[in-house]
């Protein structure tokens, strides 16, 4: 077998190796991914310009407010009404507001 060979067989092994994983870490995903429950909700000034987004972690109702350059602005926590207790990042509380979405029931 010639050195040529010998790569090209080991390429082979990898190559097989490979499509063998996939499905390890397809199945890994499909387990890992369901726990990540996040939601974005974008926000737009009355001319349709984006202002802003949330994202919100419904299974824990953390949320977190970004300006429209990704910026974080701030934090809250949802409450099962659909209101979110806001605070600023130095802590300070800011006006309550309210997001287009329901808790799930427990």
């Amino acid at each position: 077998m010639t050195w040529h060979g010998a790569c090209e067989a080991t390429r082979e092994k990898v190559i097989k190796a490979n499509w063998l994983l996939l499905p390890c870490l397809m199945s890994f995903l499909a387990i890992v991914a369901p726990a990540v429950a996040l939601e974005r909700i974008d926000f737009f000034d009355r001319e349709g310009r984006r202002t802003g987004y949330a994202v919100v972690d419904i299974k824990t109702g953390r949320v977190d407010f970004f300006d429209r350059n990704s910026r974080r602005t701030g934090w809250g926590r949802l409450e099962p009404s659909g209101r979110v207790e806001r605070f600023h990042l130095d802590g300070r509380r800011q006006e309550d507001t309210a997001l287009p979405l329901r808790r799930p029931p427990k």
